[in-house]
């Protein structure tokens, strides 16, 4: 699964390999210093001292050509940043690193359900779109019928309120195994992180533009892989701006 994270303006890419989230290096790298990549991984292709110690991947163009390179694990990110030195760096760019050190893991760790350190939430102004929210649950129903989970289970959903509750029930459901697992851990996650409520508004207003896309040439774990990345893209754009609440 490839993931996308909204950071400082830029995103970046993180994918699931053997269970374990792998953040994109070349995509960070660059996001601090513009083609700054292209020099430290001449430094990594000579030591694979370095590439065992900092515990990284390569991933191929499998995964799709935004996920091909380098990949240091999630949780790693911030150790990461902190063995580049900067101190001869231009001051802005000194900054730049101290900003993407202190919280670029954590909204990438957003991205992922993982546990997160002191999150900066940035409040995000939008217009609500007037959605006609009984609509969207009724097209998302029907779509799911069609992938095959039960009536009675869709039901249950559709009775509990908005799009967030329905999914919630569903992928939580038998019938969408380790895709709706996997679906219904990312969406509690949401729901414990500050200002919750808030970032839900958000997805429950912008989700559905996305659905019938979701749902062109898919089976039902494709489709709860899609909602899954869409909703932790979402939410990413919570975390690590500059306009901190």
């Amino acid at each position: 699964m490839l993931k996308f994270t909204q950071f400082q303006g830029c995103i970046l890419e993180s994918v699931l390999v053997d269970d374990r989230a792998y953040a994109n290096m070349q995509k960070i790298l660059n996001s601090i210093i513009q083609d700054a990549w292209s020099d430290y991984e001449q430094v990594l292709n000579s030591s694979e001292d370095l590439i065992e110690d900092l515990g990284l991947v390569h991933v191929s163009t499998d995964f799709g050509v935004e996920a091909c390179g380098w990949h240091i694990p999630v949780d790693s990110v911030s150790n990461w940043l902190y063995t580049i030195k900067v101190k001869d760096c231009h001051k802005d760019i000194q900054s730049k690193f101290r900003t993407y050190r202190r919280r670029c893991e954590d909204s990438l760790r957003v991205t992922w359900g993982m546990p997160a350190g002191e999150l900066i939430f940035t409040d995000i102004e939008w217009e609500y779109l007037g959605r006609d929210t009984k609509t969207e649950l009724q097209d998302l129903a029907m779509i799911f019928e069609q992938f095959g989970v039960p009536r009675d289970i869709i039901k249950g959903g559709y009775s509990n309120g908005g799009v967030y509750e329905m999914l919630q029930e569903i992928a939580s459901s038998k019938y969408c195994g380790e895709a709706g697992r996997k679906l219904h851990d990312m969406l509690e996650s949401i729901d414990n992180l500050p200002l919750g409520d808030r970032i839900i508004d958000y997805i429950e207003e912008h989700l559905p533009a996305y659905v019938p896309e979701m749902a062109t040439k898919s089976n039902i774990d494709d489709f709860l892989d899609k909602i899954n990345v869409t909703i932790s893209f979402l939410s990413s754009k919570f975390f690590g701006g500059t306009n901190a609440k």
